[in-house]
């Protein structure tokens, strides 16, 4: 059974905006199949609640039920075939694509 390393719960990984203004787990989710529906559970975060002009506190944005169901599926080994393809493409464990970005803050 494959496995996720996802990159968007490592304490240096940084979330993303899309270029439409949308808060992303990670840059790379703004993809032309995540606006079309196509990226399951990704999807469900481009909602004008999730704009960037419309984002008050991004806390409660993270603690959304859409961003929870998110957290739940790649993290539970259980539910990768419900995980959005991109995050399988980018941090599938085992993949020959799977990549680590690492941030130094200094």
């Amino acid at each position: 059974m494959m496995k996720l390393d996802p990159n968007c719960l490592k304490k240096k990984k940084k979330f993303g905006w899309s270029a439409q203004g949308y808060l992303l787990p990670c840059c790379w989710c703004d993809l032309r199949s995540t606006f079309e529906g196509k990226q399951g559970a990704v999807s469900k975060l481009v909602q004008e609640k999730f704009h960037i002009n419309n984002i008050t506190d991004f806390e409660e944005v993270v603690k959304s039920k859409e961003w929870q169901e998110l957290h739940d599926i790649i993290t539970d080994e259980n539910r990768y075939d419900e995980a959005p393809d991109v995050c399988k493409r980018h941090c599938g464990k085992g993949k020959k694509s799977h990549r680590e970005t690492v941030i130094d803050e200094q």
